[in-house]
């Protein structure tokens, strides 16, 4: 009776001692998890940061008062439209609210102009043409 009594408290305590190895790997993968959440939030905040960075070079400053002849700067915007249906975009600039197209001359310097857009215009064809 004592053997089968020691034999049942040693097996209890190899349970409790496997239990207690889990709980410690099981510890380890929670500690490991909250690391690497840890980490990802350091990293994505970091990230964030430097685009709000790079994308504050990009921005169109809020001035209302420049010098006279100047375009105030928070009145501008720059689009790209498909604007002749051919596949390809052109760039806009809209000042207060309206488009002018934003072109290269043949220098290659800027040029803002405004534009219209002439509607197809359809044409049957006579009984010779092709």
């Amino acid at each position: 009776m004592e053997s089968e009594m020691g034999n049942a408290m040693g097996n209890v305590m190899e349970e409790n001692e496997r239990l207690r190895e889990r709980n410690i790997n099981l510890g380890d993968s929670i500690s490991g998890l909250w690391g690497t959440i840890i980490v990802t939030i350091l990293l994505s905040a970091g990230l964030a940061a430097q685009n709000i960075q790079y994308s504050s070079h990009q921005r169109i400053p809020r001035e209302s008062k420049v010098s006279e002849g100047y375009i105030i700067p928070s009145k501008l915007e720059i689009k790209c439209k498909d604007l002749d249906g051919d596949g390809e975009k052109e760039t806009l600039v809209s000042y207060d609210g309206v488009d002018y197209l934003f072109t290269l001359d043949k220098q290659g310097m800027p040029k803002v102009q405004p534009y219209k857009i002439k509607r197809a215009e359809v044409v049957p064809k006579s009984g010779g043409e092709e």
